[in-house]
């Protein structure tokens, strides 16, 4: 979506959601004992992290992004029972 409609105003949003999603699939990888698709999961959210941060730099949605970024890069779960 992002990549077809660069000036859209959910573009942002779409974005992130991509991130937050490769972040718990990091968490879902890790669980499992999948260290080769956690880790790729986690360069990816990474990845998407650091895009927004040059094609969307004022929106919020870039800031929650980062936030998941980080979260990954410390191994603090993004979804799970704790985090309910």
């Amino acid at each position: 979506y992002v990549d077809q409609w660069k000036e859209s105003p959910k573009a942002a949003e779409a974005q992130y959601n991509a991130t937050y999603r490769m972040g718990v699939l990091v968490t879902m990888y890790q669980v499992s004992d999948d260290r080769k698709r956690s880790l790729n999961a986690a360069d990816r959210c990474q990845s998407l992290a650091a895009d927004m941060h040059t094609r969307f730099q004022d929106s919020d949605y870039t800031r929650r992004a980062e936030s998941i970024a980080f979260r990954v890069k410390q191994g603090i779960p993004i979804y799970g029972s704790d985090r309910d």
